[in-house]
């Protein structure tokens, strides 16, 4: 039997999920996601980064909820009915971060991603001293591939300082 070689165009889509932040999406794949909940009571934590929210509870566990809008430098959303919280695997094998929350300014949208639907700008978004993603434009609106990797590297070096 003779194989063929895979074009770009023949790449399988990928099920993602758009989750709202103010004027950005951030384009973040279906299986690293946990679960979506409504926005949780976060506990501050004195000394933590700005962009760390706080601590809350989930399925009998303390997870970190972070803010991706404060990470980029951005003024938050104000907390509304709407608001939610995605739970995300840690992906990255960092100590302490198996799990973590980011928030997020509205209901999240599962989309199946074909390459032709992703633009990528070329653009690396550092902020804090890190990578936080690459600038894209998804179905025409302005989005975001978070670094899952390095922000739960962040995490990760903040919760081993704690």
């Amino acid at each position: 039997m003779k194989e063929s070689a895979a074009t770009p165009g023949d790449q399988a889509p990928v099920a993602a999920l758009l989750l709202p932040l103010q004027g950005l999406n951030l384009v973040v794949a279906q299986a690293a996601v946990g679960e979506v909940i409504a926005a949780p009571e976060a506990e501050p934590v004195p000394g933590s980064p700005d962009w760390v929210t706080g601590m809350f509870a989930w399925r009998g566990e303390q997870l970190p909820l972070i803010s991706l809008e404060r990470l980029l430098g951005r003024k938050p959303a104000k907390a509304r009915s709407r608001s939610r919280a995605v739970v995300l695997y840690g992906l990255g094998g960092f100590r302490g971060v198996d799990y973590y929350g980011i928030e997020v300014d509205g209901i999240p949208h599962p989309v199946l991603l074909r390459r032709e639907m992703v633009e990528d700008l070329g653009e690396e978004i550092r902020q804090a001293g890190m990578s936080v993603g690459r600038a894209v434009v998804v179905g025409g609106q302005p989005g975001m591939i978070p670094d899952l990797v390095a922000i739960e590297q962040a995490l990760s070096d903040w919760l081993v300082r704690a």
